[in-house]
């Protein structure tokens, strides 16, 4: 799947009032291309290909936990899936935000350029601990991509992500040889 997948969609903003909009927000981790060659400043994901997320995800279900900017909430949607909940707890901040009240500002603004309907493409402010099949629902597919080096009890997170997958889980982590 390449880049230029994007489509503008009508009736949303001018690229130069989008890119004024994305260019306010003083921090991205990831780099989304939006409608009209806007794209946020972030740089994760560094290879979305080694991802080895699969090009055609249409009526899927995905469960997006840590999703921050949302990348692969966007980019599941992009591929098909005919609903995605993003979740993010925003308590690691990466060492950049002053304040919790960015959180979703930059998830919501690329939603709203890219014409995501709330829907189909849902966020929610969570813990993954706190993830069941009865909060959630149950889904096809789970990213956890850059976020089990966070917690304190992963095996903990695994077993609440299993409990509400049906299909695969697709985790990406890092560590320090």
């Amino acid at each position: 799947m390449t880049e230029s997948c994007v489509q503008p969609v009508s009736g949303g903003p001018d690229p130069e009032t989008l890119q004024q909009r994305v260019a306010a927000i003083p921090y991205w981790y990831h780099k989304i291309e939006l409608p009209g060659g806007v794209v946020t400043p972030g740089w994760a994901p560094v290879n979305r290909d080694a991802y080895r997320v699969p090009s055609d995800l249409s009526g899927k279900t995905v469960l997006d936990v840590g999703a921050w900017d949302g990348f692969w909430t966007f980019e599941a949607l992009r591929r098909g899936a005919s609903r995605v909940l993003a979740i993010d707890d925003f308590s690691d901040l990466l060492g950049t935000l002053e304040n919790r009240e960015q959180g979703w500002e930059t998830f919501d603004l690329c939603r709203e350029a890219l014409g995501f309907d709330e829907a189909r493409c849902q966020r929610r402010e969570m813990s993954v601990y706190d993830v069941t099949p009865q909060g959630v629902g149950r889904f096809d597919i789970v990213f956890f991509f850059g976020t089990l080096y966070h917690l304190r009890h992963p095996l903990l997170a695994l077993d609440r992500l299993a409990e509400v997958c049906e299909g695969e889980v697709y985790l990406e982590s890092a560590i320090l040889d």
